[in-house]
């Protein structure tokens, strides 16, 4: 299978380093992954008519605590272990600041601003001595990304909620969709994508009360028509086929990240975004 996109592993055998910083970056996304996974099954479980009877109340707490305890985690290991000193101090100011939060309900505010703060500082090594038309992608890709981010976090200060929101959704929406950006691209991940894509609207069509409540409540999407929903599933299903292909953990955890967390309305959710950045920009070089 030819891919679209090359790549130097393609061509390049990794470095002791390399595969030793990829399982940090691995461990990284898994951390913040699974915690993220169980609070969307949660969310869907107690608020869609397709929940389990279960008693989800009584385990609610530890999972909410979890899924910001995990993303602040994975933010604070690859902020420690980046050779980026933009990346070192935005993903170290955004994991201290989340793991303030889950201390301190009065921490939520300034973290909220750090969290905003924190993605322009990691969006602006994406920016850094960029040429060619794949790197435009990545930094217009990264720029929705960081966009979508302040602004959902400017929404969750209160600043014109209706408004921020809906930018914030239409944001993350388009920035999802771009994703393969990062990863490359092959036949079968494309192939992968639309299929996704098709199962997104299928569903969105023949329930749409369902597809809104868990895109709202699950996802925090507002507003976002059901053909932008489908392209964002086709992108980021595309991105973790294309690094499943490549057997790169990395950007495959990324894409299922972004697809898991959605739109920032939360702390935990934007930090899991941010993580997620982190790992596909980190997976273009190698």
């Amino acid at each position: 299978m030819t891919t679209l996109t090359a790549r130097k592993s393609d061509s390049v055998p990794p470095d002791p380093g390399s595969w030793s910083l990829a399982s940090v970056k691995t461990g990284a996304g898994l951390i913040a992954l699974l915690p993220m996974l169980a609070l969307l099954a949660f969310t869907v479980g107690t608020n869609t008519p397709i929940g389990p009877r279960l008693p989800m109340g009584s385990i609610g707490a530890p999972i909410e605590a979890a899924a910001l305890a995990g993303p602040a985690l994975g933010a604070l290991v690859l902020g420690l272990t980046s050779e980026s000193s933009f990346v070192r101090v935005g993903m170290l100011f955004a994991g201290v600041f989340g793991a303030l939060s889950l201390v301190s309900q009065s921490a939520m505010g300034p973290a909220t601003i750090a969290i905003g703060a924190a993605s322009v500082v990691v969006g602006l090594d994406q920016g850094r001595s960029r040429t060619g038309w794949r790197s435009l992608a990545r930094l217009a890709v990264t720029g929705a990304f960081v966009f979508g981010i302040v602004v959902s976090m400017l929404a969750a200060l209160g600043f014109e909620p209706a408004l921020t929101r809906g930018l914030g959704s239409i944001a993350i929406g388009v920035a999802i969709a771009g994703t393969p950006a990062f990863t490359g691209f092959s036949r079968r991940s494309v192939f992968v994508g639309l299929l996704g894509g098709a199962i997104v609207a299928g569903i969105g069509l023949a329930a749409p009360v369902i597809t809104a409540a868990v895109s709202l409540l699950g996802m925090g999407v507002i507003g976002l028509p059901l053909p932008l929903l489908v392209l964002g599933a086709i992108g980021g299903v595309s991105a973790v086929a294309a690094g499943l292909e490549h057997r790169d953990a990395p950007p495959a955890l990324a894409g299922a990240l972004v697809l898991v967390a959605g739109v920032p309305a939360t702390i935990p959710s934007a930090i899991s975004l941010l993580v997620a950045l982190v790992l596909f920009t980190g997976a273009e070089s190698r």
